[in-house]
């Protein structure tokens, strides 16, 4: 069996991506290997999730993740409260699934563990 275990992010605004990922409920380190740019590292299961600054703008409207959140209301209202819902307000997809987006334009699909 295969399992993805690292997915890297480029970020336009780095900070502003890794607080709207801590507001859905990870929890983000920073690193630098290296010579390497500084960067997130976040622990997502059995996946590592790496943000790492952009080397251009960008706005990145093809990469999708789905996100598994244990409270559903708390989780919208911090990303609420943290601004990251104001101008784009969140969607109801099939199957109880939160559509939010993320600072760089991802899809960012939020299911409910309870």
């Amino acid at each position: 069996m295969t399992t993805l275990n690292l997915l890297v992010l480029a970020c336009s605004d780095i900070e502003a991506t890794r607080a709207f990922y801590e507001c859905a409920g990870l929890s983000a380190k920073q690193e630098q290997h290296g010579r390497g740019p500084v960067h997130y590292a976040i622990d997502a299961g059995q996946t590592l999730l790496e943000l790492y600054p952009a080397t251009s703008p960008l706005t990145d409207t093809t990469t999708r993740l789905g996100l598994q959140v244990t409270d559903m209301a708390d989780t919208l209202a911090r990303l609420e409260k943290a601004g990251y819902l104001s101008d784009r307000t969140p969607s109801r997809g099939d199957g109880g699934r939160v559509i939010v987006t993320d600072p760089d334009g991802r899809t960012v699909y939020l299911t409910s563990s309870e």
